[in-house]
């Protein structure tokens, strides 16, 4: 992955589910999204993406957490809506 300030950095499906868990999502769903973005993620891949992924895996699976998901980063996820055309 490469984040916003450009360092590079391995995935880290632990992150992605300790995030969606502080988010609300169930222990189950943080892993079944935990997974598909890292089934997804790919060398080089931005951060913002990843994002975008755990997004549309939130809104498919938990809506209501995806909401709180969006509001502990509410300028990078309108950028990722934006950009994704979640919209």
């Amino acid at each position: 992955m490469v984040k916003k300030d450009k360092v590079v950095e391995d995935f880290n499906a632990q992150k992605v589910f300790r995030s969606c868990v502080k988010a609300g999502a169930t222990e189950t769903v943080a892993n079944q999204i935990a997974a598909e973005a890292e089934r997804q993620a790919r060398d080089g891949m931005p951060t913002r993406m990843i994002r975008a992924i755990i997004l549309k895996e939130l809104e498919a699976k938990a809506p209501k957490v995806a909401e709180k998901y969006c509001s502990f980063n509410k300028h990078a996820a309108q950028k990722i809506v934006v950009r994704c055309n979640y919209v």
